[in-house]
């Protein structure tokens, strides 16, 4: 039995004009939302540029083990061991004082894999070609055979699943933490050494279910733990409240960090400012896509008629591509720059007028080289 096919389908003109018209409408919604989304993020980072001013000058270290009560509804920085007494289980094994557990279980399993290759025809036609593989491998997804392209492959059901547990309470020093701030934790370690289960084996750290690890078949389960132990180290930004730290609040913004492992004051505010860079700089690049996506799908049934010509259509279409680029870098550009107007005018007056000043300069500078040229006798 071959791992792999094709199937072909013919789409008339005709089917490809009436698609790309029916997009025109998906490409306005996603054109409005791009400079929704950029707007948007704008004044999420002037939010988060506040939160780090705030940070700075009203942030106190203080330490865990003795809180004191003058810093009630403060803004603290603090970081130290979080311990528990509480002991996770799940159905298979037990973890003494531990924060959180987390099981991972992997079937061996037939994957589907597509891949779509359309070829325009003369006459505006197209040949759609999609190619369906099957390759079997470990995966904590599962992967729903009846939803194949072809039923010869056949996937058995999950008969235990990932699972995720976390301790109801610790302490950070005299810090009680809640369980939500616990699930942050991310510090796992896996266990090293496995107890004997009833109905599976243990082969290379894994709770197994089959005949032979080293020649999986489909259908065969493998489990993994990984855990967080008590002791592990926590560092966090917040309120106080009393023998509690939560979110402090100013006007609109919620003000909480949290980092696992030892980190200062200063570290954690450094990680905050180039995280939100990051970050920003991630919603301006989704924005963009989002912006030229949808010119695109807008302008595609010119596309879709000029493709009577396959020759025609190919040139149009990376004419098409290279304009909506430019445009839509153009009006994200423009939209982030109102944006700053609108959130920081002070600061966006200020770059206009160094903007200004600049041009001027480089104006006066190419005047005064136009002078100093001699002149041809």
């Amino acid at each position: 039995m071959s791992n792999e096919f094709q199937v072909t389908e013919q789409i008339s003109y005709l089917q490809n004009i009436k698609k790309a018209i029916g997009a025109v409408f998906l490409g306005a919604i996603l054109f409005i939302l791009s400079f929704c989304l950029l707007w948007w993020n704008e004044g999420n980072y002037v939010s988060l540029l506040r939160q780090e001013d705030f940070i700075k000058k009203n942030a106190i270290a203080v330490n865990p083990d003795v809180p004191e009560k003058s810093n009630n509804s403060k803004l603290i920085a603090t970081y130290g061991r979080v311990y528990t007494t509480e002991n996770l289980s799940d159905s298979l094994i037990s973890v003494n004082k531990a924060l959180r557990l987390e099981r991972k279980v992997e079937m061996y399993q037939w994957i589907e894999h597509k891949k779509v290759k359309k070829t325009p025809n003369k006459g505006g036609s197209t040949t759609k070609t999609t190619t369906y593989s099957y390759t079997k491998d470990w995966d904590k997804i599962e992967h729903n055979s009846e939803n194949f392209k072809k039923t010869e492959y056949k996937n058995p059901k999950f008969t235990i699943k990932t699972k995720s547990i976390t301790a109801n309470s610790a302490t950070l020093g005299a810090f009680k933490l809640r369980q939500e701030q616990i699930s942050l934790m991310k510090n796992f370690k896996g266990i090293e050494k496995l107890v004997p289960v009833n109905g599976y084996k243990i082969v290379d750290n894994y709770y197994y279910k089959g005949k032979n690890f080293s020649e999986p078949q489909v259908g065969d389960i493998r489990i993994s733990y990984r855990f967080i132990p008590s002791g592990s180290y926590l560092s966090i930004i917040g309120q106080q409240n009393n023998n509690t730290i939560v979110p402090m609040y100013t006007s609109k913004d919620g003000i909480y960090l949290q980092s696992d492992g030892m980190h200062s004051l200063e570290g954690m505010l450094h990680s905050f400012k180039q995280r939100n860079k990051l970050l920003t700089f991630g919603f301006r690049l989704m924005g963009f896509i989002i912006m030229f996506g949808g010119l695109f799908l807008m302008l595609n049934p010119i596309i879709a008629i000029a493709n009577y010509f396959p020759l025609l259509g190919t040139i149009l279409e990376f004419t098409t591509i290279f304009t909506m680029a430019i445009i839509s870098l153009c009006l994200s550009l423009i939209t982030i720059a109102i944006a700053w107007f609108v959130y920081r005018p002070v600061l966006s007056v200020f770059l206009i007028i160094l903007a200004a000043a600049g041009i001027y300069y480089i104006k006066k500078h190419i005047q005064k080289k136009k002078s100093e040229k001699p002149i041809q006798q």
